[in-house]
This record gives C-alpha cells, structure tokens and sequence, in this order.
C-alpha cells in the first residue's frame, strides 16, 4: 500500500521524519507514507545501513535517500543527513547523470559509510567512503555522487548482485563467482591478510567451494547458500555463531555449517 515501516535508531533521520525521535519497538513503529508515484507500489524495495535507508522500485530510475550522509553515503555531495526522504532520479538529479541507456536499478545495497548499485545494463555504480578500499575503484579516494565501477566490464564480467558489508563489498557474477574489495581482516573477504597488506583496492575473485545462490555480509563475516542448500560461512568466528575462540589468525577461518567442520580455505 505505499508505507514502510520503519523503526530504531534515528539520530541521523534514517527511519525519515523528524530526527532524534527514536522509535524503539515495532509495536510503536514510525509509518513513512510514500508519496506521489510511489505510492501503491508493491514492489518498493528498502536498503538499509548502519544510519541510512535508500529506497527504490526495481526497474524505475528513481530513488528515495534519507540519513546519515557524512561520508556521502547517499550519494549527495555535502556531508549534510537528510532527514526528510528525498527523492533521486537518475538521469535529473544526480551529477554527473546517469544515462538512461544504463536503464533501471536492479538493486541497491548499502552499509555504515558506501553504497552499491546494479542497473538493468550490468553496470555498477558505487559512492561514499572508499577508505578500506570497499568501492573497488582501485583507491581510497571518496566519491560524492555515484561512481561508475569499470573493473568489471573490462574484465569481460556481467555483475548479477552486489552486496555491501562494513568497510567491504561483494560482488557476484553471471558466471557464479564471486568478487571481494576492502578490508581483509578477520577473513571477511575470504581472502589471504597480511600485516603489510590489510586491504585490497580491487575487486578479487573469493575461492569458494560451490557458487552461491543467496549471499549476505555482516560486520566482519559472509555467509552463503549453495545451489544444493548447503550453507557456508567465513570471517570472524564469533560472527559465525562459533564457539572457536577469536585470535589472530581467525582471518583464514571457514566453517562449513552442513558437515559442522572447519575447513582450511584453498589459496588460488
């Protein structure tokens, strides 16, 4: 029917509506009624950070931001929260424009400072911090407004879905692989770390034993589900649900939740 429910924090206005009014129950939820042409519109989709809410229609080119901006994770130059929802669109507001060749938003995914967006034309667009390098443009720098990700095109990859974890981002292809950026600590990329190197800049391929069929990311974890319903999961043990004690070397830890071992992760 055209309303989201939000609720939580609100510091920053990312439940919408009047800032600092907290809503801490889903019993006494703040309603936030869309307006115009969104209204009504049963596929509206939310994205969720740690203190910001971008909201879209898949298949339209038009988006809705509210909250914590400070690192331009709404895509709007300024550093100022926006706490009134308000409205983007792709071709109009944002600059540069973004072509309308590109097409609709297939989805959007967002964290505590970036996020990631995937058009209908295979094309990634990125903003906010770069600062562990979890925009995978190949630098720290920041981007304001959204960013068009060229690794992927260039490689010769389509992205099928793009997933945004703290200070990290996951990408996964049409072919069934799946690509890592950002910080490599406690595992969270499934990558090798290193003392002299905590980051990557670029998008990197993640040995996994099976493509996923469904993949989240959390602080500094990443779970999976294959295609035969077998479930997976690296990075931080206690994230996990384990009861394997943190230490130093948790960042090579995998756990395979089917046959309930752990497993060393194979280095390509």
């Amino acid at each position: 029917d055209g309303v989201v429910a939000t609720f939580g924090d609100n510091r920053h206005g990312q439940c919408g509506g009047v800032q600092h009014e907290d809503v801490y129950s889903a019993h006494h939820r703040k309603t936030l009624r869309v307006y115009g042409d969104w209204a009504g519109n049963a596929g509206l989709k939310v994205a969720a950070g740690a203190r910001h809410t971008i909201l879209y229609t898949p298949g339209t080119r038009d988006v809705m931001i509210f909250g914590e901006n400070n690192h331009c994770q709404l895509g709007v130059s300024g550093h100022q929260d926006i706490v009134s929802p308000h409205q983007q669109t792709l071709g109009a507001h944002w600059n540069p424009p973004i072509p309308a060749s590109e097409g609709g938003v297939v989805s959007i995914s967002t964290s505590g400072t970036h996020s990631l967006m995937l058009l209908e034309s295979g094309a990634v667009y990125v903003w906010g911090s770069s600062l562990d390098g979890q925009l995978g443009t190949g630098s720290t720098t920041a981007h304001t407004t959204p960013f068009k990700l060229k690794f992927f095109a260039a490689q010769g990859l389509t992205v099928s879905s793009v997933h945004a974890g703290h200070s990290c981002s996951f990408f996964t292809t049409a072919d069934g692989s799946v690509y890592g950026t950002g910080k490599l600590d406690e595992g969270r990329l499934g990558l090798p770390w290193a003392p002299h190197k905590p980051v990557t800049l670029l998008p990197k391929p993640v040995p996994l034993p099976a493509p996923p069929v469904s993949l989240s990311t959390g602080l500094s974890h990443c779970t999976y589900v294959a295609a035969d319903g077998a479930w997976y999961g690296f990075g931080g043990a206690q994230k996990l649900g384990l009861s394997m004690p943190m230490c130093k070397d948790i960042a090579d830890i995998r756990y395979d939740y089917n046959t309930q071992a752990y497993a060393e992760p194979h280095m390509p």
